[in-house]
């Protein structure tokens, strides 16, 4: 199996320093599948006093960044020795874990993180 990541598309406006990097992603319409994920990028491992870096390293970071928990997933999920896999990802929106209401954990000792909305576009040769 050949797994091939034809990049991230960030397809919301706002919330995107101005200083971040372009991001190079190959698009395609021919998918056969699309998959809707939700993951959790955690903050203290990408943030940076460069609000750029900052958003950069969420989509990149080695660790824990969007391009690597989607490859592992695509890795885990679409293991296929006949194939190649060929994918992109959509950053549809993000948010965070810390919500400040009455009933929230606002205030515990869960470790705050980046919520990535994404959706993966799929096609298999």
């Amino acid at each position: 199996m050949a797994l091939v990541d034809n990049g991230v598309k960030v397809s919301f406006t706002g919330l995107i320093p101005s200083n971040a990097t372009t991001q190079v992603v190959t698009e395609f319409t021919d998918f056969e599948y699309t998959r809707d994920i939700t993951i959790s990028v955690l903050k203290a491992t990408v943030e940076n006093a460069d609000k750029g870096v900052t958003f950069d390293n969420v989509i990149d970071e080695a660790t824990i960044g969007i391009k690597k928990q989607v490859s592992d997933i695509m890795g885990a999920d679409y293991d296929d020795v006949a194939k190649t896999v060929t994918y992109y990802t959509e950053y549809k929106r993000v948010n965070n874990n810390m919500v400040a209401n009455l009933t929230s954990e606002f205030y515990s000792n869960v470790a705050n993180s980046y919520t990535c909305t994404l959706t993966v576009f799929i096609k298999t040769t």
